[in-house]
């Protein structure tokens, strides 16, 4: 059984548009979340999971500039959009797990962040 990670990301924000592309410490949020992804062993992959408005292209060009896997869908719904993810990135006959991770979570350890069945 595989585990994806996929991070929603949008630039349209109300309250802070375009705060998934802010900098802290000289890098973009999203990187941070990606990077902390990365070291944990139970994820398979990580596909960052973006509407698919004009809004958005500066996101979509970062994940390509970055190389950080992506996938775009409505920007209305928001449960299609990860399925179509999870279509994309699922390995057809393959079971997967897969985890919502929110993108205000650049501050979450790592470490703490293991499959709930793998104990």
């Amino acid at each position: 059984m595989s585990t994806l990670a996929v991070i929603q990301a949008r630039m349209g924000s109300t309250r802070f548009p375009g705060k998934v592309l802010q900098p802290i410490g000289g890098k973009a949020i999203l990187l941070h979340i990606v990077e902390r992804l990365e070291v944990v062993p139970s994820i398979d992959e990580i596909v960052v999971a973006i509407p698919d408005c004009a809004v958005d292209q500066p996101l979509r060009t970062f994940c390509r500039e970055q190389r950080i896997s992506f996938w775009s869908g409505s920007e209305a719904d928001v449960l299609d959009r990860y399925y179509g993810t999870a279509r994309r990135y699922g390995s057809g006959d393959r079971q997967h797990n897969l985890h919502r991770i929110s993108r205000i979570s650049v501050f979450a350890n790592a470490a703490e962040r293991r499959h709930p069945c793998a104990e």
